[in-house]
């Protein structure tokens, strides 16, 4: 009798093998098999590579913030190690459990991994091959969301809208929605459309939770509005960034916004006498500066974009500061040697692929 139930044991477990058939008993072992040996590592590999890349970014607060960190090559070289090990788990669901539900879902993990490699040509094909094999719409829906970030990154921005169409006759869930909002925002935010681009935003804060990601969003909200001149909403998006859990830089620049918007020197004199804002006392005179200019006072100005520099210690922010003082002494005071010095300086430290490089040549 006990060999009869160890054959039939031996039987169901070398059946469950196959892959390929659609059996419960085989559906379910690889379902299995897919979720915990394989998808499960993968997504907490994937996951685990995104935090340190959005741990690591090096946002310019005195640029607008993209709402989606930007895909880069270089900053992919610190992950790489995980983002290699996402394809590779991954796809052992690919070749081994082609019959599991998570089958979908891991081909968008290999395609969001070559997506952040910038591996463009491949990633794409992958989010295209979902969408034309799966049969879970919030996998495909999903794939679609990450095809269309694909073409963003590569500025292929009308590929990116025809996606965006597609994706706005699906019933889509929570999940998808948010990212669809946010990724559509970032789209139009690269456009430099900005009034679509917060409205959109407006109505994706309640879809998403509280952590510093929101906090950002929030800032990069406020700096369109002001480019848009809506000042009181700008002010109440820098409310919100510290509502959401920022890191310290964060807090401290949406509170310097927030104080530069009012336009009065009680904030900033609070901001500068704080020990903990040593390092930053150069971005509140350069905020001061702001001001200055903005009640047409050139030599306040000068004083203190000058005063910036001397207390500068990210040299990543000086090409911008040198960069006004330079607009300043040609626009404004008409001192041409100085502001030639000043263009010379900007030349040779601005990224040369920044939009303000060209000003400096």
């Amino acid at each position: 009798m006990k060999k009869i139930y160890y054959l039939f044991i031996i039987s169901i477990l070398s059946g469950a093998c196959s892959q390929y058939s659609n059996s419960p008993v085989n559906v379910g072992f690889h379902n299995l098999n897919a979720k915990y040996n394989a998808y499960w590592q993968a997504n907490l590999l994937l996951k685990e590579a995104q935090k340190k890349l959005f741990d690591s970014r090096n946002d310019n607060y005195s640029q607008i913030l993209p709402i989606l960190i930007p895909t880069d090559s270089i900053s992919a070289g610190s992950v790489k190690t995980q983002l290699d090990a996402v394809i590779k788990k991954a796809s052992l669901v690919a070749e081994r459990h082609q019959n599991s539900k998570w089958l979908d879902d891991s081909y968008v993990l290999i395609g969001i991994a070559r997506l952040l490699k910038e591996d463009f040509k491949n990633a794409v094909e992958t989010f295209k091959y979902v969408n034309t094999i799966s049969d879970d719409d919030n996998a495909k829906d999903k794939g679609l969301i990450q095809l269309m970030r694909a073409y963003i990154e590569q500025e292929d921005y009308q590929t990116a809208g025809r996606v965006a169409e597609l994706l706005r006759e699906e019933p889509l869930n929570d999940e998808n929605l948010r990212d669809f909002y946010i990724t559509k925002a970032y789209l139009h935010q690269q456009k430099k459309e900005y009034k679509t681009s917060v409205a959109i935003l407006e109505e994706t804060f309640p879809l998403m939770k509280k952590n510093e990601q929101k906090a950002r969003i929030h800032f990069a909200c406020g700096q369109m509005y002001e480019v848009l001149g809506s000042m009181e909403r700008a002010m109440y998006h820098y409310d919100q960034v510290r509502k959401n859990r920022p890191s310290y830089d964060l807090g401290f620049y949406a509170n310097l916004n927030n104080s530069l918007l009012k336009g009065t020197t009680e904030g900033f004199q609070k901001l500068l006498s704080d020990s903990k804002n040593k390092d930053l006392q150069d971005k509140i005179y350069e905020a001061m500066a702001s001001v200055e200019e903005r009640k047409n006072n050139p030599d306040g100005t000068s004083k203190y974009l000058n005063e910036s520099i001397r207390k500068n210690t990210n040299t990543a922010q000086l090409p911008f500061i040198y960069l006004k003082l330079a607009d300043l002494n040609y626009e404004k005071l008409q001192n041409y040697e100085i502001a030639a010095a000043y263009y010379d300086s900007t030349a040779a430290l601005i990224p040369p692929k920044d939009p303000q490089a060209k000003k400096s040549i």
